[in-house]
């Protein structure tokens, strides 16, 4: 990923009031997550969940580089509570996707074929 859009992403992440960012990059937010739309989706529904960087809570720019950082440099604890959270948040994001797939697809649970994936880009990527 280039310097310009890792630097932008971390400027998400680092937003003090989430609802200030355009909702035509922001999705959601938590006070720990940021849902925000990818900007080059490989699906129809794309969308990448970033921990909120927040200074006093000890959830740095530095520490939330990426998942190798986050669970090397934190007590196992932190990285369980984040990677928690972040859970937490995928769902909500997995249950929004497929009720908008109903209501655009007419698509149900038991439709083949549109299962929702959760994944971390193991490394970022913008191609």
């Amino acid at each position: 990923m280039s310097i310009p859009i890792l630097r932008i992403l971390q400027d998400y992440a680092s937003t003090e009031d989430p609802s200030s960012i355009s909702p035509s990059v922001r999705l959601r937010h938590t006070a720990t997550t940021l849902t925000i739309f990818d900007k080059y989706p490989k699906a129809s529904y794309h969308f990448l969940i970033l921990p909120r960087i927040n200074n006093d809570a000890g959830w740095t720019k530095e520490r939330l580089t990426d998942l190798r950082t986050l669970l090397l440099k934190w007590d196992k604890s932190s990285a369980k509570e984040l990677l928690k959270n972040l859970e937490a948040e995928a769902e909500e994001v997995k249950s929004m996707i497929k009720d908008e797939m109903r209501k655009s697809h007419g698509l149900s649970e038991s439709s083949d074929g549109w299962g929702v994936n959760v994944g971390f880009h193991a490394v970022p990527s913008m191609l």
